[in-house]
């Protein structure tokens, strides 16, 4: 909220006021509004204030921060024993074919060893996982980032009370042996693809 307050110092009228702004939720809108309710929330067509726009952008860097990170780099930690976690099986396993449905739980080992990849596609799953995996040389990560596009490397209030808390979390999830990848010094800013 307080970078949004530094943008919009006129609150919830700048917000309404900002024809940029208007016209990005009126697009996403109209290529994200289509999905049913069920299926996926509508983007709004219009960001009425502050708190609207809070809340937008605060799904979005988590999007693009901790959930892309815990999801990107334990690809290899959670996928990489191919028998658990196979890519693809060379055909369907007996209880997957709606010709001849069974209980699930009825298939033996037997049934499923024979299904798994080979080693050359076991061996390309493990190198594709780890390549997917790894940090980028120069990734800037969300503990530690100084330097800011649009303030430059002067300090920044809202910026130094973000990296206080980012550092307590860091030390609640080194006390807790919490998940390695959501640690804040392990969370790039961003993707990069």
């Amino acid at each position: 909220g307080d970078v949004v307050a530094l943008a919009y110092p006129g609150g919830d009228a700048d917000v309404a006021g900002d024809a940029a702004l208007a016209a990005f939720a009126a697009e996403l809108s109209t290529t994200f509004g289509s999905a049913p309710d069920s299926e996926a929330p509508r983007f709004p067509a219009a960001i009425p204030g502050t708190d609207a726009l809070v809340d937008i952008l605060t799904a979005y860097i988590f999007t693009v921060t901790g959930e892309h990170s815990a999801m990107n780099f334990a690809q290899f930690e959670s996928f990489a024993f191919v028998p658990f976690s196979p890519a693809h099986l060379s055909e369907p396993v007996p209880w997957a074919d709606p010709e001849a449905p069974s209980e699930l739980g009825t298939t033996a080992m037997k049934d499923l060893v024979p299904r798994l990849p080979s080693r050359h596609s076991s061996a390309m799953q493990v190198a594709t996982l780890f390549l997917l995996s790894q940090y980028t040389e120069n990734e800037e990560m969300l503990l530690g980032r100084r330097k800011w596009a649009l303030w430059g490397d002067d300090p920044f209030e809202p910026e130094e009370r973000l990296q206080q808390t980012l550092a307590k979390i860091e030390q609640r999830i080194d006390e807790r042996g919490s998940w390695f990848f959501m640690k804040p010094s392990k969370v790039p800013i961003s993707t990069a693809i």
